[in-house]
């Protein structure tokens, strides 16, 4: 639970108990997105959410990724299933026919 709030003209700084600064923001679609860390000060709140006006001012802003997106980028099938042919101990011949089904029936479809 928050200890203090100020808003500011654009967005909004919650002092936790801990002493840590959270910074949030609302777009113009009316979510609202919050900072990916807290902060130590509130000066650094502040000039993060200076930073993302200023972004959004010059139509440089892209909406942040979910958490659930964010695993799904990092972990594609295609490369995880290479990677994981590469680092595994297998005779050479099992490797080459586990990568050309992989090729062959699966890759096709990703």
């Amino acid at each position: 639970m928050a200890t203090r709030r100020k808003r500011l003209p654009f967005g909004k700084i919650d002092e936790k108990k801990n002493g840590l600064f959270c910074a949030s923001y609302m777009r113009t679609d009316g979510v609202r997105y919050s900072a990916p860390q807290p902060f130590q000060a509130r000066a650094q709140a502040e000039s993060f959410l200076i930073n993302i006006r200023n972004k959004m001012s010059a139509d440089d802003w892209e909406a942040p990724k979910s958490k659930q997106e964010q695993k799904l980028d990092s972990i594609l099938f295609n490369n995880y299933d290479k990677q994981h042919l590469k680092e595994r101990e297998l005779r050479e011949t099992s490797r080459g026919t586990y990568f050309d089904s992989f090729r062959n029936h699966i890759e096709p479809y990703f």
